[in-house]
């Protein structure tokens, strides 16, 4: 049987402002954001994560020998 604690009085800790890590609504059409491969998979997650609430904008993403670039197209 575990021991857990139960409490009472605690405030839930504040929302972040913005809840994403990444600056998807800060993209411009055309302009591109870099990101070391090894964030990658955790980038594209964020991203697809972001379009489904935001299923008008468009990105596309390339992994080259810099890293992980988004391009925001439209």
């Amino acid at each position: 049987m575990d021991n857990w604690k139960i409490e009472d009085g605690i405030p839930a800790p504040a929302k972040r402002q913005n809840a994403s890590l990444y600056p998807w609504l800060d993209l411009q059409v055309g302009q591109s954001v870099l990101f070391p491969q090894e964030k990658a998979l955790n980038v594209r997650s964020s991203l697809y994560r972001f379009r489904l609430a935001h299923s008008t904008l468009l990105f596309t993403t390339r992994l080259t020998s810099e890293g992980l670039r988004i391009w925001r197209i439209k």
